[in-house]
């Protein structure tokens, strides 16, 4: 049994990607995600932990580019696909397994290549063992993360989309704490010339119920939906806008689980 969460369409209700610049009609955009599961929360703790993670980029337009929008201009894209494989079967009766998936949106600029590799499995991999190796210390593993991506962007993005692999990653083992390090890549990579636009935040649940799976996805900002059953989709309409409210859309995201 699989879920499978996608970008559907979006519309750009307005863009500008130079102010400066009238005759620039056109913003490019991409995506960047952050998956991974949550354990039940500790009190003693203020954010659950995470076994395991993954990370992933939109392929489109990759490495270096995105997808380009003028005002009014809407695109179908299903594009990033993130997929993972769920077995009821590891669920008692009854049991409720959650994950928190990040959707980042970018608007390309010239560090549109680094900035997917620093959302690969790769580097996810590489960022945890230095984050344990320092004891935690965030300016050691911020360091280990920007070198990494300095000397690997172009073959860790070439080889992500050679292999399609965005559906088809393994996870990365965790074991701890792990929110700390996912806003760490977003905030280092914030200050690449990319701009970032903006967030959409997801929690998807899965609960068993006899041999039944119920799941669902709870999108930021909205009332909590109704458990789904197997094979059938949730589309979720959001709106998106970056800082100073230059590019605006309406996005749609589509999730279905498939037996």
């Amino acid at each position: 049994m699989f879920i499978r969460f996608s970008l559907h369409q979006a519309l750009a209700e307005s863009v500008q990607d130079h102010p400066n610049d009238p005759f620039n009609k056109e913003s490019e955009f991409y995506q960047t995600w952050q998956l991974c599961s949550l354990d039940p929360i500790d009190p003693n703790d203020k954010k659950p932990k995470s076994n395991w993670a993954r990370q992933g980029f939109s392929a489109t337009g990759g490495p270096d580019d995105g997808v380009a929008f003028g005002d009014g201009s809407r695109r179908v894209v299903d594009d990033p696909t993130i997929a993972f494989k769920i077995d009821p079967k590891s669920l008692a009766d009854g049991q409720t397994q959650e994950y928190r998936l990040d959707l980042h949106w970018w608007e390309s600029d010239s560090s549109s290549q680094e900035v997917r590799a620093a959302f690969s499995d790769a580097t996810l991999s590489v960022l945890v063992k230095a984050w344990n190796a320092s004891a935690e210390k965030e300016k050691a593993a911020l360091s280990a993360l920007k070198g990494w991506v300095d000397t690997k962007s172009q073959g860790v993005v070439k080889t992500v989309m050679a292999a399609a692999s965005v559906t088809a990653s393994s996870w990365v083992g965790v074991g701890f704490q792990l929110l700390p390090l996912f806003e760490l890549i977003v905030d280092a990579m914030k200050s690449q010339s990319d701009d970032y636009i903006g967030m959409h935040q997801f929690v998807i649940s899965t609960r068993r119920q006899g041999d039944k799976l119920l799941w669902r996805v709870i999108p930021p900002g909205l009332a909590i939906p109704d458990w789904h059953g197997e094979n059938s989709i949730q589309r979720i309409p959001l709106k998106l806008a970056d800082g100073a409210n230059r590019n605006r859309l309406s996005v749609e995201y589509a999730c279905v689980v498939l037996e």
